[in-house]
This record gives C-alpha cells, structure tokens and sequence, in this order.
C-alpha cells in the first residue's frame, strides 16, 4: 500500500506518493509544522476511516489544505 500527501490552495494542487505511511505522516507532519511557523491557524479537520484532512488560515493569505491517504497502485 502506498500513500498520497497532497496539498492545495485555491489555484494549486501538489501531492506526492510514498511507498510507506511513516514517510508520509513524516511528511504531512513536516507540512503542518511549516503552516503553524508561518502563522496560520487550524480551521477545520476531518478523519476518515483511513485518511485525514485539515484546513490552515491565515487572514490575507490563501486557505490551504493537507490530505494523507492510502492508494493503490
């Protein structure tokens, strides 16, 4: 099993596939820790049965999301 890391603003869309979950949580993780330095704030999280999604703000800045999930390839 395989893992996407996607993240995307309004007009962006960027994602990756890892060959395992500790490198993508790794990862997502890093991605997260990145928003909350530059000073955006959650606003929404979601869990699904094998994925996870949040939603970061910042006041003047495009709102961006974070997903992880499993995929078969």
């Amino acid at each position: 099993m395989k893992y996407r890391v996607t993240t995307t603003t309004a007009d962006h869309v960027n994602g990756h596939t890892y060959g395992s979950a500790r490198a993508a949580l790794t990862v997502y993780n890093n991605i997260r820790a990145i928003y909350a330095r530059a000073g955006y704030t959650i606003a929404d999280a979601g869990n699904g049965r094998n994925c996870r999604a949040e939603l970061w703000t910042k006041e003047g800045r495009a709102d961006r999301n974070i997903e992880i999930w499993p995929v078969n390839e």
